[in-house]
């Protein structure tokens, strides 16, 4: 058999699926940003800001849903070992969101009054719900990205960007309160499901049938010890980014009150999620290349290279636009009471462009078995950001300050990640032809 070489992985076909992904991605976008401006006008900063503090509880709880067996899907040879790891998914979603279900039931008042949250009060409620959302749509994803059908991925993000948004304005003229953008984003997790599978079915992506057959208990114990280091390497990291990354919305609602905690909801929103999304999209088609190319003993250093630049090439100019021109453009759109969170996105985008460009140093870390890294780097970062952004405000007392220094310091972090891969990576492909001349005599 004649290998594929690096250069073939970024040919015609990997190019065509990353822009497969990227134009439903921007798409959804594209509609989220043009109805954005009805949605802000409706509710106003305050409900913005309680969806924030909603959206950072989540967010924190999201990645221990199903312990991020989901994104091993993607890893296994055959196609048994991935149906056993999408029903060990399901099965802890089921088993958390039902813990937490109880948990609530009997200290809702008590986990309210403690970490000062009466804003969302009952609404606590959704979050299990949420779980079983959320965990049904990362193994939908997970198996439509291992078996390269991207455009389904593609078609449900739109759809799902279209139906949201104007739920969010339909009720909107009718209720404009925090609690229906709580619940549409609880819904929006479901939606893309449906819509995965409907789309998928169409197109006879997959048989949900046999996808969800059940296992044997030996063989989901087997499983889930080959992929052990998702729960206990990158669970916890997860858990620790998102609470790094959604801790500042608690922080600003406790210091500054709710209408600062919804300038920065609304600037985070506008400038991460595409942030997220475009990434994911280009890392959902490098993951499966790059895995492709270690299992058959293919260099990945300069893939994984060559990913970081283009990247950095294609964040410049959207993340410079609003380093320069936040506070403008967030007034001319959403109007001149979000000024502010155009102030906010300034500064994030900063931080965020550099969270953008690492993705393809993320999405191999499985690959070059380095999820323990991953924990640690994710502990130290986030601990000296919440450190930076708890000084800051100790010393100016000034919310743009604090976010400026929780930026700089995630920024100085993401070079270092940047330059450890690469080391890495290195070594791993040195490894792999020490290994191959080695078999050779």
């Amino acid at each position: 058999m004649v290998k594929k070489t690096t250069k073939e992985l970024m040919n015609s076909t990997f190019v065509k699926n990353v822009l497969i992904m990227i134009t439903g991605t921007a798409a959804a976008q594209l509609i989220t940003m043009l109805l954005s401006p009805i949605i802000t006008r409706l509710y106003g900063p305050e409900a913005f800001g309680t969806l924030g503090l909603f959206m950072g509880i989540i967010a924190v709880i999201t990645p221990i849903a199903s312990l991020t067996y989901p994104i091993g899907i993607v890893l296994p040879k055959e196609d048994n070992d991935a149906k056993m790891l999408s029903y060990i998914s399901i099965l802890i979603s089921l088993i958390m969101a039902t813990t937490l279900l109880i948990i609530l039931l009997l200290f809702d008042n008590k986990i309210t009054q403690i970490f000062n949250i009466g804003e969302i009060g009952k609404l606590l409620y959704f979050i299990p719900l949420y779980i079983i959302f959320v965990s049904f749509k990362q193994i939908t994803e997970q198996w439509l990205i291992r078996i390269k059908k991207f455009g389904v991925n593609a078609r449900t993000t739109f759809f799902q960007a279209l139906i949201m948004q104007s739920g969010k304005i339909g009720f909107g003229f009718v209720w404009p309160t925090a609690t229906i953008l709580i619940i549409w984003t609880v819904m929006g997790e479901l939606i893309k499901t449906i819509l995965a599978l409907f789309v998928a079915k169409k197109h006879d992506a997959f048989k949900l049938k046999q996808q969800f057959e059940k296992p044997k208990f030996k063989d989901i114990k087997k499983i889930a010890k080959i992929y052990n280091d998702f729960p206990i390497y990158r669970a916890p990291q997860a858990f620790l980014h998102s609470l790094s990354q959604n801790l500042p919305v608690m922080f600003i609602t406790a210091f500054y009150g709710t209408a600062s905690a919804g300038f920065f909801a609304l600037s985070k929103s506008v400038m991460a999620k595409p942030a997220e999304l475009i990434g994911k999209s280009f890392g959902d088609v490098f993951y499966p290349s790059i895995s492709e190319a270690a299992n058959k003993g293919e260099k990945i250093t300069i893939l994984i290279l060559k990913s970081v630049i283009g990247l950095t090439l294609i964040g410049l100019i959207p993340f410079g636009t609003i380093i320069l021109f936040g506070p403008n453009i967030f007034g001319v759109i959403f109007g001149e009471e979000w000024i502010m969170a155009g102030v906010y996105a300034r500064w994030l985008s900063l931080m965020l462009y550099f969270v953008f460009i690492y993705q393809p140093c993320i999405k191999s870390f499985p690959i070059l078995r380095i999820q323990s890294f991953h924990l640690k780097y994710t502990f130290l970062s986030a601990l000296f950001q919440l450190l930076g952004l708890y000084i800051a405000n100790i010393i100016y007392n000034d919310e743009v300050k604090a976010i400026l220094s929780y930026s700089i310091i995630s920024c100085i972090f993401s070079v270092f990640l940047i330059i450890f891969t690469l080391k890495i990576s290195r070594k791993f492909d040195l490894n792999v032809r020490i290994n191959q001349t080695s078999y050779r005599n």
